[in-house]
């Protein structure tokens, strides 16, 4: 892929033969990927893309998780920043479920959905832990 452009970047994901890997054809000066993809091959023949377009870390439908969850499906998850949001926190995302078909090889989204995402809990050193609700 180096001879085409690309940095691998990060682990691959790898199960029941389906192997996605990301890949950047750039950096922006904190060395994050810019203009990035994630490419899904199954039994070693490529069957597509996460996006439809490149990707840029920080900005709205960034990929920022990928889960193979059987042989035909994969799940992955896309940053929502609202107008508000600073870049270190989107305040949603957006789920998308993928079917990998056999012949022809290919990756279909079959559905997707919104949601508001998960906030990380903000402890203060030396205090402890606050009680579940």
């Amino acid at each position: 892929m180096h001879a085409r452009g690309w940095d691998l970047i990060g682990q691959a994901t790898v199960a029941w033969q389906i192997r996605v890997i990301g890949a950047t054809a750039d950096y922006d000066g904190m060395c994050r990927p810019r203009r990035y993809q994630y490419f899904v091959f199954r039994q070693g023949t490529f069957v597509g893309t996460l996006s439809p377009d490149l990707m840029e870390s920080r900005t709205d439908g960034a990929l920022t998780r990928v889960t193979i969850e059987s042989a035909t499906r994969l799940k992955a998850d896309y940053a929502r920043y609202a107008p508000e949001d600073p870049l270190c926190c989107p305040s949603g995302r957006t789920t998308v479920l993928f079917s990998l078909e056999e012949t022809p090889p290919r990756l279909t989204p079959l559905s997707a959905g919104s949601a508001a995402a998960p906030r990380p809990r903000q402890e203060l050193p030396g205090s402890a832990p606050a009680p579940a609700r």
